[in-house]
C-alpha cells in the first residue's frame, strides 16, 4: 500500500508540473525535459508513469473533465431548477472552473489543441453535448423555449457558444473576461431561445449571475 501511495504521489507531481508549465508557455512551447526538471523527478520516475507527452496530455484532459463533470452533473440534475435557469446557470459555474482552477484550463486548452488526435477530448465534448441536448430538451418541455427552433438545435448553438468565449477569453489573463463575454452572448441569446413569458425572469436571473461574479473596479 506504501508503494502505492509513493507511486500515486509521484505521478501527481508530474501532473502538478505539467499543469504549471503548460499554463504558463502552452502544450506546443513545452517539452518533457522541462517537465521533468520542474516536478524535480528523473527520467525513470517520469517514464513510469507517461511513456509521451500525449499520454501526458491525455491524464491532464481526463482529470480536468473529471472536474467539469461532475460539476456539470450535479448542476443537471438538481431537483426544483428549470432545466433553462441550469443551462445558464452551468455556463457559468464552468467559467469559474476555467478561470479558477489551473487544472480545468489547461485540460480545456489541451481538449482544443488536440481534438481532432485525441479520442477523449472527442468523447468529452459529445457527453457535453449529449447533457446540454437533454436540458434544452427539459427546457422546451418547461415551455421556456421560444419553439422557433428544434431543442437540439439550441443545444448546438449553446455548446459552440461556450467554446468560443472560451476560447477567446484565455487569451486574456486566466480568462479574467470570461464572465462578462458570457453576459453579451447570453444577453444575444435569450431573447433567441426563451419563450417570451419567461424573458423577463430569465433576464434578471442572468444579472445575478454576473453581479455574482462581477470583479469590483
Amino acid at each position: 500500500m506504501a508503494r502505492q501511495t509513493r507511486s500515486a504521489a509521484t505521478r501527481q507531481k508530474i501532473l502538478d508540473a505539467a499543469v504549471e508549465l503548460f499554463d504558463e508557455a502552452g502544450y506546443s512551447c513545452t517539452g518533457l525535459g522541462e517537465v521533468i526538471q520542474r516536478s524535480r523527478l528523473t527520467k525513470g520516475a517520469f517514464y513510469y508513469h507517461f511513456n509521451s507527452k500525449e499520454a501526458l496530455a491525455t491524464a491532464l484532459i481526463a482529470d480536468a473533465s473529471a472536474i467539469v463533470f461532475n460539476t456539470f452533473s450535479e448542476m443537471a440534475d438538481r431537483a426544483g431548477m428549470p432545466a433553462l435557469e441550469k443551462l445558464l446557470h452551468s455556463s457559468f459555474a464552468l467559467a469559474d472552473l476555467v478561470t479558477t482552477v489551473a487544472l480545468v484550463r489547461t485540460g480545456s486548452q489541451l481538449m482544443r489543441a488536440l481534438g481532432e488526435f485525441n479520442t477523449l477530448a472527442v468523447r468529452t465534448y459529445t457527453d457535453m453535448q449529449e447533457i446540454i441536448t437533454g436540458l434544452t430538451r427539459q427546457a422546451a418541455e418547461e415551455d421556456d423555449l421560444s419553439g422557433l427552433v428544434p431543442p437540439e438545435s439550441v443545444a448546438e448553438v449553446l455548446v459552440s457558444t461556450y467554446l468560443g468565449v472560451e476560447l477567446f477569453s484565455l487569451g486574456s489573463a486566466q480568462g479574467a473576461d470570461m464572465v462578462e463575454r458570457l453576459h453579451r452572448v447570453w444577453e444575444v441569446l435569450l431573447p433567441a431561445i426563451t419563450a417570451e413569458d419567461s424573458l423577463p425572469f430569465m433576464r434578471e436571473y442572468l444579472e445575478r449571475e454576473v453581479t455574482l461574479r462581477r470583479r469590483p473596479r
